[in-house]
């Protein structure tokens, strides 16, 4: 990237030109190991071993010479391919999904500010949205958006429109991504989907289909088709042929009736429901083979969309995107991308530490806090590889499958100020 430093920079030729304490370099590798301290503070850590400590200040008027996708470039460069053992049955698991994230307050970036809700102050929000590789656990892609900026159906059909893999890929969704034009994108791509939607008891679309009278069933639909024509509103076989309206987001069908465009676009579906208690059940589309990927699969698979979930607490509380250092909306997306270029490092550093079964029986995972603490090391070239997956191994966590714990809904965690820092 140093090679080409003119497509990063906000002033190509001009920008990194002279010798700076701070170079192109060790700006990227600056942001991407900051932690929860000041900035201050942070900038004594990683310069301790020099002559000089450049200021803050310095640090800033060197930020302001990046461009914030100068990391976006480098989270989608430094990709692992997967390994056969990453993969399953063929096919990459991508999880999407999305996060909120309270910044500074600022007041003059109206596209992020939130007014309040009854006695809540006003705040600014931005949200992450990611692709998240839950075998491989490291993220694909990523995308930020302000608040009044957010949609993130739109969000992930942009985000496909410039996907490209070497191997068939399987995408897992929440109910907000559970849209037939999301379904119809993907199926454009040659890719597959497995999206949860609203159960069939509630006001959702799975529930105008023509579903079988039972609890628990697997509804193949290969013929449907999807039309805006008013001739099909009414049509009593919404199992063959399904009515767009006209305000409904579809970017494959015109909203206006032309002759000379095709008014029908085929989307064979498939819905699934499956018990995940006593009481409760999750209803699916999907586009997998029942023969390959029978009802037992698809619930297993989306169990693994959980971690893109884990992901976000690791990502904001872990490597601390919660303690951003700045209430420049580029500045938070530069340490948003660099956080996580880092933690797909751990990942990668991490990925050949296999399970140990210990005495009691259980199988160990590595402990992610102690692991981003000791690959930071690694990547600053503090300590060596060997000591590395030494002190990791001693520190392993056992996994207890058995374990299941109710989730607790706790407010949205605000945003830690400046003022109040760890030291």
């Amino acid at each position: 990237m140093e090679n080409q430093i003119s497509d990063f920079v906000t002033h190509p030729g001009k920008d990194f030109t002279r010798h700076r304490l701070f170079d192109f370099k060790t700006i990227v590798k600056t942001l991407m190991t900051l932690n929860a301290k000041t900035m201050d503070n942070e900038l004594i850590d990683l310069f301790s071993s020099k002559d000089h400590t450049p200021s803050d200040s310095a640090l800033i008027q060197q930020r302001n010479k990046l461009n914030y996708e100068v990391f976006h470039h480098l989270l989608q460069a430094f990709q692992q391919q997967p390994s056969e053992n990453m993969l399953y049955k063929g096919y990459r698991l991508l999880a999407i999904d999305g996060s909120g994230l309270n910044i500074a307050n600022n007041k003059d970036d109206t596209e992020s500010r939130h007014s309040g809700i009854g006695a809540k102050a006003p705040f600014n929000e931005l949200f992450i949205h990611a692709l998240f590789d839950v075998l491989q656990q490291s993220y694909a892609d990523l995308s930020i958006t302000k608040l009044h900026k957010n949609n993130e159906p739109r969000v992930f059909v942009n985000m496909l429109k410039d996907f490209k893999s070497s191997v068939p890929v399987i995408f897992l969704g929440d109910m907000n991504y559970s849209t037939f034009n999301i379904m119809a994108h993907i199926q454009t791509i040659h890719q597959f989907f497995l999206l949860r939607t609203k159960d069939i008891t509630s006001n959702g679309s799975a529930s105008t289909f023509d579903l079988p009278e039972k609890d628990v069933f697997d509804l193949s639909l290969p013929d449907l088709i999807l039309t805006r024509l008013h001739s099909a509103q009414n049509c009593k076989d919404n199992n063959h042929l399904r009515y767009i309206t006209r305000d409904s987001t579809f970017d494959f069908l015109s909203t206006k009736s032309k002759e000379n465009e095709n008014q029908f676009f085929p989307l064979p579906l498939r819905i699934v429901r499956f018990k995940i208690s006593d009481d409760k059940y999750e209803t699916i589309y999907t586009n997998l083979d029942p023969v390959t990927f029978p009802a037992a699969v698809i619930k297993q698979l989306y169990a693994l969309r959980w971690g893109v979930e884990t992901s976000f607490r690791r990502l904001k509380h872990t490597l601390g995107i919660i303690y951003t250092h700045s209430k420049k909306a580029d500045f938070i997306f530069q340490e948003i991308f660099a956080k996580a270029i880092m933690f797909n490092f751990i990942a990668f550093c991490t990925a050949s530490i296999a399970q140990q079964k210990g005495k009691k029986g259980y199988f160990y995972k590595v402990n992610f806090s102690i692991a981003a603490n000791l690959c930071k090391k690694i990547f600053l070239e503090t300590i060596d590889l060997l000591k590395l997956e030494e002190s990791i191994f001693r520190r392993m966590n056992p996994i207890r499958p058995s374990k299941s714990y109710e989730r607790k809904k706790t407010r949205k965690n605000a945003f830690k100020s400046f003022m109040y820092r760890i030291a």
